[in-house]
């Protein structure tokens, strides 16, 4: 590995931790998670797991063509950004507690206004939802490597770990994926084909645990330095949230098992080759639109 490749290298893995770190350490990242206590938390909580979800099941290729039998290793870092659609910034939100009549608002999720609701009944009382985090975006950074040439086979990591506050606890990110080449059987095929398989888990130890995975077909064509790239996937999403309610001298344990995404989506993008250097961009269809920029280097062939 040459001294510039380690830069590289070295600059991509800097910036990742960055992202990652500054999206976990939030100073009130727990004061959002506590804003509920009942079930009126799965609701607030429901569209981190369609933005989380859409940012993680993006940003894996930058082309569809893998090496029958040469070897080639692709090392980047992608950065993705989820579109917060309007749909996704209110919920349903019911009083509870000794709050009569049982009433029900629309209330900010945890991607809504800043700004809360309340209701008020017959005496004058007073009912308060919290408000949101008032975001337009979700954004997300990942390193990944991938090796391919084996029968047509390559096989991806992402892997992120960084030990946080004490509150919040170790973060660590891991994403396994496989993918195959289709064009050595079926030898006719204008463009180069794959089938591809990504499972991922990002966990905040005192906080949240998030599982995705991805179906896709990929296909990809080369013209010059361009090559242009997509394909319809089908995609799943989980999050469970646990943490300590402290109220007073009394903690209570809250566990909440959102309601798990699963949609079709489609991707399409554009991959620009500069040697050994690739930029690319994609724009994905889902349940949650996301934009994806990756950065990387290719070492090895691309026969």
């Amino acid at each position: 590995m040459t001294k510039k490749t380690k830069v590289i290298l070295f600059n991509l893995l800097l910036a990742s931790s960055f992202f990652l770190t500054h999206l976990a350490s939030a100073q009130n990242i727990e004061d959002f998670l506590q804003k509920y206590t009942s079930e009126n938390g799965s609701g607030y909580m429901q569209p981190m797991v369609y933005a989380l979800g859409g940012n993680l099941n993006s940003g894996f290729i930058h082309s569809a063509k893998i090496p029958e039998k040469r070897l080639r290793v692709s090392i980047g870092l992608t950065a993705m950004t989820a579109i917060i659609k309007d749909k996704y910034k209110t919920f349903s939100a019911t009083t509870d507690g000794d709050f009569r009549p049982v009433s029900t608002v629309d209330a900010p999720t945890i991607f809504g206004s800043t700004e809360g609701s309340s209701i008020e009944n017959e005496d004058g009382t007073v009912y308060n939802f919290p408000g949101g985090l008032g975001m337009r975006s979700l954004p997300l950074a990942v390193p990944q490597i991938s090796v391919g040439g084996l029968f047509g086979t390559e096989v991806s990591l992402r892997y992120f770990a960084s030990d946080l506050s004490d509150d919040i606890g170790d973060l660590n990110l891991l994403g396994l994926g496989i993918r195959h080449n289709v064009n050595q059987y079926i030898d006719i095929l204008p463009l180069d084909v794959a089938i591809a398989f990504y499972w991922q888990n990002v966990k905040l130890e005192n906080l949240l645990e998030a599982k995705t995975h991805l179906i896709a077909l990929q296909g990809s064509k080369k013209f010059g330095p361009l090559t242009i790239y997509g394909g319809p996937g089908y995609e799943g999403s989980s999050l469970d949230i646990s943490y300590t309610y402290r109220s007073g001298d009394v903690d209570e344990i809250i566990d909440i098992e959102l309601k798990k995404s699963t949609s079709l989506r489609f991707t399409a993008g554009v991959a620009l080759n500069l040697g050994p250097v690739y930029l690319h961009s994609d724009y994905n269809l889902g349940k949650s639109n996301t934009l994806a920029v990756g950065l990387g280097f290719d070492i090895g062939s691309k026969k």
